[in-house]
């Protein structure tokens, strides 16, 4: 078991608290949308990460004034004072502790990470997931879920609104050809448009937190992403 450490404190601790938030309506709207027998809840996760702020400094990534749902979201119009409440209301719901609809736990190593994702995979298929780092803790949630699509922005509901994070992006997981799982970390946030030349410092975060993680960090426009999603295609996995 690899325990891991704590931001300035070489003891060993329990590991990397995470929780996972189950939200039946919109498993429910998503399982007839995609015409899946059943309700599945729709899971929200946050992982308390240790080192971000020393890792991170005094670097934040504001919102991207360039792009058009993020000023929906962040302009100084009243209708988007009105957006930003519906916002951060889908955050406390999505986000909302409970005794039966929130699990707790913790990791120890990248087997355990990749566990609790069921290694990326499910009924045959290959998930990505929307992510952002804010204060301690990364949160996210499956990229192509339907019920997300009406969602002003993604990244906005994750971060609850904030008008700056660490970074954003997507994330997904895959096994090289000597089966070496590792996690594929880009920048694709049109709402924050972080800077590639940035994203070492999530990777670092990564690293610190699980010191056995493989990590492949890559552009949001790298080709190496769409020749995965071609890869996927081919072997039915997307």
């Amino acid at each position: 078991m690899n325990f891991l450490r704590s931001n300035g404190n070489k003891e060993p601790k329990q590991g990397i608290k995470y929780k996972i938030h189950f939200n039946k309506m919109a498993g429910l709207a998503r399982s007839i949308e995609s015409t899946e027998k059943g309700v599945r809840s729709y899971a929200t996760y946050e992982i308390y990460f240790d080192g971000i702020s020393t890792i991170f400094g005094e670097h934040w990534q504001p919102w991207n004034r360039n792009y058009e749902n993020a000023v929906k979201i962040y302009g100084p119009t009243v209708e988007a004072g009105i957006v930003r409440q519906t916002v951060k209301v889908q955050h406390m719901q999505l986000y909302r502790n409970g005794v039966l609809r929130t699990k707790r736990g913790y990791l120890t190593d990248f087997d355990a990470f990749l566990s609790l994702l069921n290694y990326g995979l499910r009924g045959g298929k290959r998930l990505w997931y929307t992510y952002v780092i804010r204060g301690k803790k990364l949160c996210f949630s499956e990229t192509g879920a339907s019920f997300f699509q009406d969602f002003t922005s993604k990244h906005a509901m994750h971060s609850c609104c904030a008008s700056s994070v660490r970074y954003a992006g997507e994330f997904h997981l895959r096994a090289d050809e000597n089966y070496v799982w590792k996690i594929v970390v880009d920048n694709n946030s049109g709402t924050f448009a972080p800077s590639i030349d940035d994203i070492q410092m999530l990777q670092e975060v990564i690293e610190y937190n699980i010191p056995d993680a493989v990590v492949e960090t890559l552009a949001w426009d790298d080709p190496k992403l769409a020749e995965y999603k071609e890869i996927d295609q081919e072997l039915g996995l997307a």
